[in-house]
């Protein structure tokens, strides 16, 4: 019973409506942006392809259980990808929340898993479409949502025991995705891999993109033999931000630079990531710690009476 009530306690304790709506807000709204642009350009570059997949995914075979002859024209594909365009909208402002949240995440599945049959496989995207995928489980329309119109103080005190299992999920996912990277690395090339000179080459092979930032850090072996540490040590550590939850202002603020810098210095991009990074931060505790900090600053500081005002004369109090 011990067992089952610690399980409860971690994974469906009552937590703000209004964190989970926050990660809403960011999620979709980034995938939306990323929908109209690089996905966009992605199904535009390989229209040829897209028609005939060589090898469809499992996921894609979901969407056509009656073989790869059913799959959809390009045009068709164009439509489908405009429709779940269409469906972020209404996710975004949370109208029609879980239905619009389910229909995004189903469309952003079918044009993922159509276009990496015809392309390499890339994870960043798998991350957010799970995410949107659970919060289409979650009740993630019941703060900051036209489901409930609902922005007040009364968003802030609206709890769920359904509203934080997603969050954590999502926290174990990155942490889970982040342990795979440190150890493709370590059973790589084992210790070598942080010795410096594999992040030196990767480093001053940038220069094939101008990034001269890369190619100078790269000639610097002291810093390249740090970084590859912090990025091992990262990875393979940040579990314990789903476990000791203090531990996220350490790992958020140096998750964002290493992507920051990852994509200056060699041109990948994991905007995705620092995103989900959305579902590591307590919204509601910052929104209400700045409301108290406002409210202090805004109320003046009363002025005493001078006929209550008491001065000490040669020991004798004075009014």
């Amino acid at each position: 019973m011990g067992a089952r009530q610690a399980w409860n306690r971690y994974w469906f304790r009552p937590s703000p409506c209004l964190d989970l709506a926050v990660c809403r807000i960011c999620i979709v709204g980034f995938q939306v942006a990323h929908l109209l642009v690089r996905t966009r350009r992605s199904l535009l570059w390989n229209a040829s392809l897209l028609a005939h997949p060589v090898d469809p995914m499992p996921a894609l075979r979901l969407f056509f259980p009656f073989g790869d002859a059913s799959l959809p024209s390009f045009n068709a594909v164009m439509a489908i990808y405009w429709l779940t365009v269409a469906a972020g909208i209404p996710a975004l402002v949370g109208f029609g929340t879980n239905l619009s949240l389910a229909a995004f995440a189903a469309g952003n599945v079918f044009l993922y898993a159509l276009l990496y049959s015809v392309m390499p496989v890339h994870h960043p995207e798998a991350a957010v479409v799970i995410a949107l995928a659970l919060m289409a489980l979650s009740p993630s329309g019941r703060a900051l949502s036209m489901d409930v119109r609902q922005c007040g103080p009364g968003a802030l005190e609206a709890l769920s025991p359904f509203a934080g299992w997603s969050l954590r999920l999502m926290q174990w996912l990155i942490a889970l995705s982040y342990l795979s990277a440190a150890y493709a690395k370590v059973a790589a090339g084992g210790l070598d891999w942080m010795n410096g000179s594999t992040l030196q080459y990767y480093l001053i092979e940038a220069s094939r993109w101008s990034r001269h930032l890369g190619v100078g850090l790269g000639g610097w072996y002291p810093a390249a033999v740090v970084l590859s540490w912090v990025v091992v040590v990262f990875e393979g550590t940040f579990a314990l931000v789903p476990l000791i939850p203090k531990s996220r202002w350490v790992y958020v603020p140096v998750g964002i630079l290493l992507h920051a810098g990852m994509c200056v210095m060699l041109r990948v991009p994991f905007f995705s990531f620092m995103v989900l990074y959305a579902v590591c931060i307590p919204w509601t505790a910052a929104v209400q710690s700045a409301a108290r900090r406002l409210e202090k600053w805004r109320t003046p500081v009363p002025s005493p009476d001078p006929r209550e005002v008491v001065v000490s004369m040669g020991g004798t109090p004075v009014r």
